[in-house]
């Protein structure tokens, strides 16, 4: 019942918000970020130093976070951990609480030092690009986490993950909030990835050196509570006073 009032709610209010204004394509402003640029990560770190979503929405199950969070809390412990792409540290320091020893990285600077300012004592936290020369010792880990980070970091993790070692890794697929634009063609023009997440995964994965390798699609619904929670999906990153 509550599921269903919520979404019929959303969507006619929707409807109602936005009847008769013409909305503009936000990606062809000047100032518009790609998401997941390096310029974008680096707004994201200005705008409050933490990658926190600013919109409220309802999950359905499954939430492929919570089982990914579980999976790797299983395989970390008593582990020495690297967490790549780690943000701010928020879910690097959950995972320490099970690892015996754990090394969180990421590309911003802003990221790093909120990172710093508290962490357990069995963690550090160290900047590092996947692009760039990566400043640990071969084969030093026994598990490598990228929760959302990024895909380049794949074709380095053989050198730094003991042989027997495992690799555990949250993306989004490529159908991630795909019927709205259908409902706001302004708001969300379709762009199509050129090469599907999933494919693109399967290619990096079978030119790297892993023994196996395994990928397991998860289908979530997200429900959005209101108006202004689309706004803050859409323009996640950008910078605030060009919304």
């Amino acid at each position: 019942m509550f599921r269903k009032f919520t979404i019929d709610y959303y969507l006619k209010f929707l409807t109602f918000y936005y009847g008769g204004i013409h909305l503009k394509n936000p990606t062809l402003s000047n100032y518009w970020l790609s998401p997941h640029s390096p310029e974008w990560y680096r707004q994201i770190s200005k705008n409050g130093n933490a990658y926190i979503y600013p919109w409220q929405s309802t999950i359905d199950s499954p939430i492929a976070e919570n089982i990914f969070d579980q999976l790797v809390c299983l395989h970390t412990k008593d582990k020495v951990a690297l967490d790549f792409g780690c943000g701010e540290g928020r879910f690097t320091k959950k995972y320490a609480l099970y690892a015996k020893q754990m090394i969180g990285a990421d590309s911003s600077t802003q990221f790093i030092q909120t990172a710093m300012k508290t962490k357990p004592d069995n963690t550090s936290f160290i900047v590092a690009h996947s692009k760039h020369v990566l400043p640990f010792k071969r084969a030093f880990f026994d598990i490598a986490i990228i929760r959302k980070g990024p895909t380049s970091i794949y074709h380095h993790l053989p050198l730094y993950v003991k042989e027997g070692g495992l690799i555990l890794g949250l993306h989004p697929g490529e159908n991630e909030g795909k019927e709205l634009s259908n409902w706001f063609p302004k708001l969300f023009p379709n762009n199509q990835h050129n090469i599907p997440i999933q494919q693109h995964l399967i290619k990096i994965f079978t030119k790297a050196p892993f023994r196996k390798f395994e990928i397991h699609p998860y289908h979530t619904i997200e429900y959005l509570h209101s108006p202004l929670d689309l706004i803050h999906y859409r323009c996640f990153g950008q910078k605030k006073r060009n919304l």
